[in-house]
């Protein structure tokens, strides 16, 4: 076993330089491996940003689940104009009242009951529940779906009740 250290880049015959630095011209620059090394490294930090470029570029920015003004809804549904309703209540609580025209689709019975919605994947649902959280939920879940024009309404259930306005 050989126990003197390694030839420094000083001390390195130039056919190792060439080798180390892929170089076959006659004549050619030679570069140390410390060089060598710095732009492999540049390299790598501007492919890494390339990536993540690309794959930011990739991604498909989830649509924002805007409000629908409820007072509008209301004038609406009184024209025969209003959208699609998704009412993700439970059953019984549906059956006890709800806003007219309204579809029922309970939020923990959409990813089953989907193809129940008889809009396609670009025209507006406005989505409610009594209070938020389970239309949050089933927005999310259309949203993933590929619907774009998700919208919850402002208030809910209880705010629709609270105002005075129409239901069933």
């Amino acid at each position: 076993m050989d126990s003197r250290p390694p030839p420094s880049e000083e001390t390195a015959a130039p056919s190792t330089l060439r080798r180390v630095a892929n170089i076959s011209r006659p004549g050619a620059r030679q570069y140390s491996v410390g060089t060598q090394l710095k732009v492999i490294n540049g390299w790598g930090k501007v492919s890494l940003l390339l990536w993540l470029l690309i794959a930011v570029a990739h991604c498909k920015a989830a649509p924002e689940v805007r409000t629908f003004d409820p007072e509008i809804l209301s004038l609406q549904i009184g024209r025969a104009e209003a959208p699609l309703i998704l009412d993700v209540r439970s059953a019984n609580e549906f059956a006890a009242g709800h806003i007219p025209n309204a579809l029922n689709i309970p939020h923990d019975e959409l990813p089953d009951r989907l193809s129940e919605l008889p809009i396609d994947l670009d025209q507006t649902i406005v989505v409610h529940c009594h209070a938020g959280p389970r239309a949050q939920r089933a927005e999310a879940f259309l949203v993933e779906s590929g619907y774009t024009d998700v919208r919850d309404l402002d208030g809910h259930w209880r705010g629709w009740t609270q105002a005075g306005r129409p239901q069933l």
